[in-house]
């Protein structure tokens, strides 16, 4: 697998993140979408991540703006994994 090969599967995986977060955060407005399954499994993978922003942003009425943090924090993340994959991809290309 070349680096060019895993840093398009991270940016993969961290685009379908987001999308989970952008339909959590539109379903999280209608009450009744707690009971579809899809709403409870968006809750299972997306609310421990945006529970760390909810810490420190609480939910301001009815609008939390935590899944908009949350939504940007993953670029940077996603820019900080791509980072490290390069390092040691290059780190190993040197070793052999």
């Amino acid at each position: 697998m070349t680096v060019v090969t895993i840093s398009n599967a991270i940016v993969w995986i961290f685009e379908i993140y987001r999308y989970a977060l952008i339909f959590y955060f539109i379903l999280s407005f209608f009450p009744q979408a707690g009971q579809v399954p899809l709403t409870r499994y968006l809750a299972m993978v997306t609310e421990p991540y945006l529970a760390i922003f909810r810490r420190f942003i609480p939910p301001i009425g009815i609008l939390d703006l935590s899944a908009l943090v949350g939504y940007i924090a993953t670029y940077f993340v996603q820019s900080g994994v791509i980072s490290v994959v390069v390092w040691i991809y290059e780190l190993i290309g040197k070793v052999s």
